[in-house]
């Protein structure tokens, strides 16, 4: 249940541009509540993923498919 609008800028990491911390809108709550809101930061372990969203979200990535006009999901 990811949209792009999830994800922004991490000041302490820069070179991730949009996609440095993403926001989990449904993130498990304390016992006895909802669901709660968190944001995770990249790691540099997993900085490929960066390239792969900026790829996606480049123009020309999300043509690949019919519905991505339709939807802010990943």
């Amino acid at each position: 249940m990811l949209d792009l609008t999830d994800f922004g800028p991490n000041p302490h990491v820069p070179d991730y541009g949009h996609f440095g911390a993403m926001t989990v809108c449904w993130a498990k709550g304390v016992a006895g509540t909802g669901p709660r809101r968190r944001t995770v930061l990249a790691t540099p372990q997993f900085d490929w993923v960066t390239s792969v969203l900026q790829a996606w979200h480049s123009p020309g990535g999300r043509d690949q498919f019919a519905t991505a006009a339709r939807s802010n999901a990943l």
